[in-house]
């Protein structure tokens, strides 16, 4: 993965360790659970930021420690309590490209600290700041805090390998690293230098070394186990959104009500460049008021591709219109406007192209054609936040887009959803009808209208998801190109393909076997099921459901989607692991299908 986008991570949580921890409880929010190898709590990590960098019990006990353990360190010199909080502050707090976080037993004693740092020159990650500084832990200790370390800097920042540098003095750090995983790397001389109470080891070539730098690395891509059951999403939670929300239930009511939602509402603006957001109870729920927005109603049609999740047309429906299914794109599966044309009639009002699994429709010809026909544009971009367009994010095309915040999407509030607008005029008229229809500052209702909003909670959460979409997205593409890579060799399966000109955010990596195979897909994912890989099947022809006022045929290409394709686990916590078994039992089935 590109390491200026880890480096972006990094540093954007480290800003966050200092800004937003401003009490012991944001401190206790923010701290990660240190569990043994039966999975009981033993510690806990706590981060060193601006809030605790005075507290004089950290700064004693980092004194103590490293004046206890100078054989380990490349200079020697006597710490003082002083000279701690210093480096705490200079070292630590002020400098962006470092973090350590203390170690506490459940006692909620200090009892060790470990680290990590940039290393811009290598562009690279070091482990940094390991010392177990109480003698009466077990042996393992340490191992189970440096496994919880390792995996929280793969999750949260999705950092693929580890360095770090060690004398080969400290025999038992060299041991102790081992038995972690890291494997040596490189050696380099060193030679003491310094006298008056102060040395340091530096490097050189004059023989005999006193001492030596042992190099070492840790790839962090293997170090979740694959699960007994591979699920096919699930969400990336890091300690943002868990200390938002926290902040949120205790002090987000009354005059405060909607800080987050305020907060969380502008983040999605300067992500996706939109003029207007408004956060809604669902992507459903912004939809609906999106097409009620653009006074669509009773006697109109809008056309929306077969192959999407149901709220497309059902939204549709709730305004008394009518849906008219058109068939999508063979290679992209979003809509084909070639076929909306042929549906085209007096009484169309709108299209709605999806954005579908996060690969993007072709705007270009779909804004073509609604300028031709005077069509009203919804961009249905439930699971692409992220997606873009040429230069531009989906969704802000067209007159209204979309959004979903569903608990199986990319970025998660549980449930929720954003509509987006550039025109002033459909944005007053959203979030009258978010408000029941009622004027604003009073409680008088001035037409029909709905409850749609999103609450603070959810807003909170939401803004932690949005501040690390970047890494989140890039995970996703991993996993994608991971797929791509290992069924590379396999006759007769295809992926969703993006548009040359456009970004997917690959939020469902999806293939589609070839027709002559004869491949049943219940048959396929039953097999899949039973060896530990859950899947999902790709929709169904949706103009074949039976609440639909207008009935059609099935539209031909969108039917073959839907017998041959599926969705394969694609939840961004997936390790490569994970994906290689996906791999091999797909491979599995095919050569027995075979045979």
């Amino acid at each position: 993965m590109n390491f200026q986008l880890q480096r972006r991570a990094f540093l954007a949580s480290k800003d966050f360790n200092n800004r937003k921890l401003n009490s012991n409880r944001d401190l206790l929010n923010a701290s990660m659970d240190v569990r043994d190898v039966a999975g009981s709590q033993i510690a806990s990590l706590v981060p060193i930021c601006r809030f605790n960098m005075g507290n004089q019990e950290v700064s004693s006990k980092l004194t103590i420690w490293r004046n206890e353990h100078q054989d380990t360190f490349p200079s020697r010199f006597l710490a003082t309590d002083e000279a701690t909080r210093t480096w705490i502050e200079s070292h630590l707090v002020e400098n962006p490209n470092r973090m350590v976080f203390l170690v506490l037993d459940m006692e909620m004693r200090i009892v060790a600290h470990i680290g990590a740092a940039i290393d811009d020159e290598a562009s690279g990650f070091e482990l940094d700041s390991v010392m177990k500084g109480s003698k009466d832990l077990p042996p393992e200790f340490m191992m189970n805090v440096a496994s919880a370390f390792h995996s929280f800097l793969n999750k949260e920042f999705m950092i693929e390998e580890l360095r770090l540098k060690v004398l080969s003095s400290n025999t038992r750090a060299v041991k102790f690293y081992q038995k972690l995983g890291y494997l040596e790397s490189a050696r380099t001389a060193l030679r003491w230098n310094g006298d008056h109470g102060t040395s340091s080891l530096i490097e050189s070539q004059q023989a005999p070394p006193h001492d030596s730098y042992v190099a070492m690395r840790k790839d962090l891509t293997r170090l979740e186990d694959v699960p007994q059951m591979i699920l096919t999403a699930g969400p990336s939670v890091g300690a943002n959104e868990i200390v938002y929300a926290a902040e949120a239930a205790k002090f987000g009511w009354n005059d405060r009500h909607s800080d987050y939602l305020n907060e969380f509402e502008g983040a999605f603006r300067e992500i996706t460049g939109a003029r207007f957001a408004m956060a809604t109870s669902s992507c459903t729920a912004a939809l609906h008021l999106a097409y009620s927005s653009l006074g669509i109603g009773p006697g109109d049609e809008v056309i929306v591709p077969e192959l999407t999740w149901v709220a497309t047309a059902s939204a549709v429906r709730y305004t008394g219109a009518t849906p008219v299914f058109a068939d999508v794109d063979p290679q992209t599966w979003t809509i084909s406007t070639s076929s909306a044309r042929r549906l085209i009639t007096k009484k169309t009002k709108a299209i709605a192209p999806v954005h579908l699994y996060g690969y993007s429709a072709d705007m270009t010809s779909v804004m073509e054609l609604a300028a031709e026909y005077n069509l009203k544009v919804i961009e249905d971009a439930a699971p692409s936040i992220g997606t873009s367009f040429g230069d531009q994010h989906v969704g802000t095309f067209g007159d209204v887009g979309c959004f979903s915040f569903q608990g199986a999407k990319l970025l998660v509030t549980g449930e929720g959803g954003m509509v987006v607008t550039e025109d002033p005029d459909i944005a007053k008229k959203l979030r009258k009808l978010q408000e029941h229809g009622r004027k604003p500052e009073t409680f008088w209702i001035e037409e029909l209208g709905y409850k749609y909003k999103m609450s603070n909670l959810q807003a909170a959460f939401g803004l932690g998801q949005l501040e690390r979409m970047e890494v989140q997205v890039a995970k996703k593409e991993q996993i994608n190109l991971w797929y791509r890579d290992l069924l590379s060799q396999v006759d007769g399966i295809h992926f969703q393909e993006a548009f040359e000109y456009s970004k997917s955010i690959h939020w469902m990596s999806s293939i589609r076997f070839d027709a002559e195979l004869g491949i049943e897909i219940p048959e396929f994912r039953a097999y899949l099921k039973e060896n530990g890989v859950d899947t999902r099947p790709v929709f169904p022809s949706i103009s074949q459901y039976p609440m639909w006022p207008v009935k059609q045929d099935p539209q031909p290409i969108s039917s073959l989607i839907a017998r041959t394709a599926v969705n394969l686990p694609s939840g961004v916590g997936l390790s490569r692991g994970s994906v290689e078994k996906v791999s091999s039992t797909i491979k599995s089935f095919m050569e027995l299908k075979r045979s």
